[in-house]
C-alpha cells in the first residue's frame, strides 16, 4: 500500500509540474500588448487591465523595459505616464 501511494503522489507531482500554465515573461506581456494597442496611445492603468492580476509595480519594470529597448515612447510623468509605439 505504501510503495503504491508513493508511486500516485509521485506521478501527480509529475503531471501537476508539467501541466501547470507558465506566467508570462515581461517580453511576452510587452510583445502582446505591442499587438493589441497597435499605435494608439495606453497607459499603465490600459496595459494592467491587459494582463489581469499584474501589478502596477510590475507593469512599470515591463513599461520600463520596453522605452529602454525602444519598443515603445513615453510621454508624461510617473503613473500619468502614456506609451505608444516607438516609430523608426
Amino acid at each position: 500500500v505504501t510503495f503504491s501511494l508513493k508511486m500516485i503522489l509521485d506521478s501527480f507531482t509529475y503531471f501537476s509540474n508539467k501541466l501547470s500554465p507558465q506566467r508570462p515573461q515581461a517580453q511576452d506581456r510587452i510583445e502582446f500588448a505591442l499587438d493589441f494597442f497597435k499605435d494608439r496611445v495606453f497607459s499603465r492603468k490600459d496595459y494592467c487591465g491587459l494582463h489581469k492580476g499584474l501589478s502596477t509595480a510590475t507593469a512599470s519594470r515591463d513599461l520600463a523595459k520596453a522605452v529602454k529597448l525602444k519598443k515603445l515612447k513615453m510621454s508624461g510623468l510617473k503613473a500619468l505616464s502614456t506609451y505608444q509605439r516607438y516609430k523608426v
